[in-house]
């Protein structure tokens, strides 16, 4: 049984790049581990007196914010925290997906609605190309008879969106029409819609209760710090990697730099070597 446990980046306006990751976690073999891990870091770096109810975000380890504010926290520990949650991935062997969609370059989310509308909506289509990268990850790198579930971040401006175009992908609801792009999704998602591997609802978690979602959220924040070619990512980008941003390079279904896609980047369980399918 695989949890696969999700998180965005880059919903605001302001932000170029949304981006949604994924960590593909094998619930007997590695959750425990990778649990004990974060919780670890969080004693390792956060004061004693904010370890209640505490989450690490990758935005407030980068830039020296909240408990990390850097006027009282020294930037280069908030940082050195950030680079070893990034680490987590390639050091526990556990693969990692991501689904983009640059905003500047689609017009038709603008008539979802309000900017609370559009930004609900541009993160339920973006989810939905996680969940295509999950499911092909399932259907081609896990074992033929295992099966995924999926926890995302609580959002509440999100959730009706994400449970809908969810429904969508598992062909529970075809009709749902999300800013017209059911089309795209499903020339997108190809043959691996309608999703078969991903099994129940989507299920939905704060990140001080489900730890592993921390996981999701550095690894949303440095991707899209390299699509976004951020300056200062280098070192970080390096970390999730191990020495190889190339590989976060996402798939390509066009000729050209495609608007949205999505990627999965890690390790096979069938075999130890990388996997990084295109």
């Amino acid at each position: 049984m695989r949890m696969v446990y999700l998180d965005e980046s880059g919903i605001s306006i302001k932000e170029r790049f949304t981006v949604v990751a994924g960590v593909i976690i094998n619930a007997d073999q590695q959750w425990k581990i990778v649990e004990k891990y974060v919780q670890e870091l969080i004693e390792e770096y956060v004061p004693e007196e904010s370890r209640a109810g505490f989450a690490f975000r990758g935005t407030d380890l980068f830039h020296g914010a909240k408990v990390f504010d850097r006027r009282y926290y020294p930037r280069e520990r908030s940082r050195e925290a950030l680079k070893k949650l990034l680490r987590i991935p390639a050091e526990l062997r556990v693969p990692v997906v991501y689904g983009y969609h640059d905003k500047s370059s689609d017009a038709e989310f603008e008539k979802a609605g309000s900017a609370r509308q559009v930004a609900a909506v541009n993160q339920a289509f973006t989810y939905s190309l996680c969940v295509v990268a999950t499911e092909r990850y399932m259907r081609e790198l896990a074992e033929p008879s295992e099966v995924a579930t999926l926890v995302a971040e609580n959002n509440d401006n999100a959730h009706k969106a994400i449970k809908l175009i969810h429904a969508f992908l598992k062909d529970k609801n075809p009709h749902v029409k999300l800013v017209h792009l059911s089309s795209y999704l499903k020339e997108i998602g190809g043959s691996y819609l309608p999703i078969s591997k991903i099994v129940d609802t989507v299920h939905f978690a704060s990140k001080n209760e489900a730890i592993l979602l921390q996981i999701a959220d550095v690894c949303a924040f440095i991707v899209r710090c390299f699509l976004e070619k951020k300056p200062h990512a280098e070192d970080f980008l390096n970390a999730f990697t191990d020495n190889t941003p190339s590989l976060l390079a996402p798939s390509k279904t066009g000729e050209d730099d495609d608007p949205a896609g999505y990627k999965i980047f890690g390790f096979s369980s069938r075999s130890t070597n990388s996997a990084s399918l295109a």
